[in-house]
């Protein structure tokens, strides 16, 4: 396991150097001396399309590294799943990512940012307390999880209008192409807003479905004259 001292200032940068291989840098401001002090000197080898992370130390390998109470920027490429009536421009921006620590687990393929997180993509904003990524053994990403209090997000559509959803936990599964929103879930779009303790959409056809049988939840709307 990699720690760093409190109120070490870090910075972590993604970048593309081959179709299939990036690497990343930890990049010190100020001289760090820790029990282990050569522990810094890692070059790790990030082979994704995505964001998984799969750090090597210099002469030894940890399967849980973590980055405590540091301020780190990630800026990566790729296509963030939540492109739901986004800005078509959107997906081609670079993602970056802020959060109070950043945790990799290499044995269960997940990678773990907790703490104030912030992702940005184009017009895309996301806030949570926790964001966590899963991963395949081809290291694709299959899930992506969100908690906060709310996790919230924001994004524009090709019309500039807005989009907000909020909700306890988010959840959005690759596979299925379907952002679940659950707790005290809500979503506004043109002045339309959708409120129940689960809300289902899907990414691929636009469809949005509130509600559960399996519960007592009652969905409310507010529909804007002239829309259905």
């Amino acid at each position: 396991m990699q720690t760093f001292k409190k109120g070490t200032p870090i910075k972590c940068y993604f970048s593309r150097l081959r179709r299939r291989h990036r690497f990343l840098l930890l990049q010190n401001r100020h001289t760090v001396r820790p029990v282990h002090k050569h522990r810094l000197k890692q070059f790790a080898l990030i082979a994704m399309d995505g964001m998984y992370a799969s750090f090597a130390g210099a002469k030894a390998c940890h399967k849980i590294i973590r980055i405590n109470r540091a301020t780190f920027v990630s800026t990566l490429i790729l296509l963030l799943p939540l492109q739901l009536f986004a800005l078509s421009s959107d997906q081609q921006q670079p993602i970056q990512v802020e959060a109070d620590s950043l945790e990799i687990r290499d044995q269960e393929n997940i990678s773990i940012y907790t703490g104030n997180v912030l992702m940005n993509q184009g017009s895309l904003e996301i806030s949570c307390e926790q964001l966590t990524l899963h991963f395949d053994d081809q290291k694709e990403i299959i899930l992506m999880e969100m908690t906060g209090a709310p996790a919230t997000y924001r994004q524009l559509d090709d019309d500039k209008q807005e989009l907000n959803g909020q909700a306890d936990q988010m959840q959005y599964r690759q596979s299925e192409s379907i952002l679940v929103m659950t707790g005290n879930a809500r979503f506004i779009y043109k002045g339309n807003k959708i409120e129940s303790n689960i809300i289902r959409i899907s990414t691929d056809n636009q469809g949005i479905q509130a509600g559960s049988s399996e519960t007592d939840d009652r969905v409310k709307m507010l529909i804007q004259p002239g829309q259905k």
